[in-house]
């Protein structure tokens, strides 16, 4: 019964909303008017989602059917798309990406043509079981919990330039290695704290772009085969966090 799964599968999709809205900050107006001027130079009926939730529904299709993404696109943003008009725009917008498998397993999109710039690195982690916990709490039944985490490469202006979607235990800078990868020489690099450590600035030395990231508290400034790591945590005892974010532009 194919009208029933396809239901099923929407109604999933919808539940997975559950597990990530609170990560997504959406403006309905905001992203129909970008949608509309994306498809100014096209013929035909405009587009109803932008190029960003396209990205986006590329990051959950790692994870999720097709047929859940039109449950996605239902439950964020109140459009109601067929999964198949989803699948050929998803298969356009791949067709600017170039993957390779990473470290934590999965693969790893960016853009074919990524410019000399500052990008930042980050990650956040979401559920994909988020509903139905009430009831596991009031019954007291032992569920587990399947987390997934985000990696996203992204530029000054948000725009993101490179992103995986990875198993909730692989690390921060397990990944580090294959982001710096797809980065072009000479570019700079931001990260928090998670990313400080010696391993991952010697890398970035080695893919010859500049690497920033608060120290830990508990940071050594001994050099130990990495000038780049001591330099960086001695600027930053000396200007504190303030004066380090506008001398690095970490602040930008």
């Amino acid at each position: 019964n194919w009208m029933e799964k396809d239901r099923r599968l929407i109604e999933q999709g919808r539940a997975l909303v559950e597990g990530i809205k609170d990560y997504i900050q959406c403006n309905i107006g905001a992203m129909r008017n970008a949608a509309r001027r994306e498809s100014n130079h096209r013929r035909g009926r405009p587009n109803k989602l932008p190029e960003g939730v396209m990205i986006f529904l590329m990051m959950l299709h790692t994870l999720v059917p097709y047929r859940q993404l039109a449950g996605v696109v239902a439950g964020l943003f109140g459009e109601k798309i067929h999964y198949t008009t989803i699948e050929k725009r998803m298969k356009r917008e791949k067709s600017k990406w170039n993957t390779k498998p990473i470290a934590g397993g999965g693969l790893l999109f960016f853009l074919k043509d990524i410019p000399v710039g500052k990008y930042f690195i980050d990650s956040s982690g979401f559920s994909r079981r988020r509903k139905g916990v009430w009831r596991a709490t009031k019954f007291k039944i032992k569920i587990k919990r399947k987390w997934w985490k985000l990696h996203v490469v992204c530029d000054r202006n948000g725009k993101i330039v490179a992103f995986a979607v990875t198993e909730g235990e692989v690390n921060d800078s397990k990944v580090f290695e294959d982001f710096a990868s797809v980065l072009p020489p000479g570019s700079v690099l931001f990260g928090d704290k998670g990313y400080s450590s010696r391993k991952n600035y010697k890398i970035a030395r080695q893919y010859g772009i500049t690497f920033h990231s608060p120290p830990k508290e508990n940071a050594s400034a001994k050099q130990k085969g990495c000038k780049e790591f001591a330099d960086e945590v001695k600027l930053f005892r000396k200007l504190g966090y303030e004066e380090w974010k506008k001398i690095t532009g970490y602040s930008e």
